[in-house]
C-alpha cells in the first residue's frame, strides 16, 4: 500500500491511498528453506568423506597386521615351549575324553578325496569368506561393517595375547600327524606363507572362529532356518578340516568360537548401552 499527495479543487492537500501489491512481483523468502546445496560440492564433500573412511580402515588393517607380525617375532624362537604346550593341550582333552585328533585324521587319510578337499578347503575358502563378509557389509550394510570389524579386532587382540602367553605348536609338528597341507606343495605356499604365518599360534583357532563370526553376524538378515543352517556350514567344514589336515586341536576350536562369538556379543552390547545412554 502506498500514499500519494495531491491537490483537490479547492486548492488543499489530500491524500490518496493506492495498491502497488497487483505490479508488484512477489520477492518475499521463506526464511526457514535451506539454501540450495551445490550437488557438485555435495558429492565431493561425500567422496571425501568415504576416502577418509577407507584410509582410516586401510590404517586399521595395516596396524592389526603390524602387531600380529610383531608377536610371531616374539614367538618364532619358542618352538621347544610350544611343542611342550602342546603336550599339555592333549594331556588336557585327554583328561576330558575328546582327545579324538589323530583317530579322525587316521579315518580321513583312507579317502584320498577328502584330504584333496580338505586341503582345497584350508588353502582358499577362509579369506574369501572374510573378505567377501567384509566388502559385503560395507557396500550394504555400513553397521554390521563396523561390528564385524571391531568384533575381528577385539577377538585378534585377545588371540595375540594367547599367542604370546602361550604358544602352542599344531598337530602337524607332533609325532603320529601327517601335515597333509605341507604334502600337497600346491596348497602350502597359500595355507603357510613364511613370512606371514606363526607357526606356534594353532590356539585359539581363528580359521573356524572368524567363519562362525561371518555367519552369526548375517543371521538377523534371513528369514529361512534352511538359509541360517547353510550359512553356517562353511564353519563346520571349517572346524573338520583344520582337524584334518593337523593343523588345529579341537580345544583351539572352542576357544576360537568362543571368543570370537563373545567379542561379537561385548560389541553389541555396547552398542545398545551407547543408545540407551543418549
Amino acid at each position: 500500500m502506498a500514499w500519494s499527495i495531491e491537490p483537490n479543487h479547492e486548492g488543499t492537500l489530500r491524500s490518496r491511498a493506492f495498491d502497488i501489491e497487483a505490479d508488484q512481483p512477489d520477492i518475499a523468502v521463506d526464511a526457514a528453506q535451506p539454501d540450495a546445496i551445490d550437488p557438485v560440492e555435495e558429492a565431493a564433500a561425500s567422496n571425501g568423506r568415504s576416502i577418509t573412511t577407507i584410509v582410516r580402515n586401510v590404517l586399521v588393517l595395516v596396524g592389526g597386521l603390524g602387531a600380529y607380525l610383531g608377536v610371531r617375532a616374539v614367538t618364532a624362537g619358542s618352538a621347544t615351549s610350544a611343542a611342550r604346550n602342546a603336550g599339555r593341550l592333549l594331556e588336557f582333552e585327554r583328561a576330558l575324553g575328546f582327545e579324538w585328533e589323530a583317530d579322525i585324521q587316521q579315518v580321513a587319510l583312507d579317502y584320498e578325496w577328502v584330504v584333496s578337499v580338505a586341503n582345497w578347503i584350508y588353502s582358499f575358502a577362509y579369506w574369501p569368506v572374510i573378505i567377501a563378509t567384509l566388502l559385503y557389509t560395507w557396500l550394504s550394510h555400513r553397521a554390521l561393517f563396523r561390528r564385524y570389524r571391531n568384533a575381528l579386532f577385539a577377538s585378534g587382540l585377545v588371540g595375540l595375547v594367547v599367542f604370546a602367553m602361550f604358544p602352542v605348536a599344531p598337530p602337524r609338528f607332533l609325532s603320529g600327524y601327517v601335515d597333509t597341507v605341507n604334502e600337497a606343495a600346491r596348497h602350502n605356499y597359500i595355507a603357510h606363507p613364511s613370512w606371514l604365518i606363526n607357526e606356534n599360534a594353532a590356539l585359539p583357532s581363528f580359521h573356524v572362529g572368524w567363519m562362525a563370526l561371518s555367519a552369526v553376524l548375517l543371521f538377523p538378515l534371513l528369514r529361512s532356518h534352511l538359509a541360517k543352517v547353510l550359512l553356517v556350514l562353511p564353519a563346520v567344514l571349517m572346524a573338520a578340516v583344520v582337524v584334518i589336515t593337523g593343523n588345529h586341536y579341537l580345544v583351539d576350536v572352542v576357544l576360537g568360537v568362543a571368543i570370537s562369538l563373545s567379542a561379537l556379543g561385548l560389541i553389541v552390547w555396547r552398542e545398545r548401552a551407547t543408545r540407551i545412554a543418549r
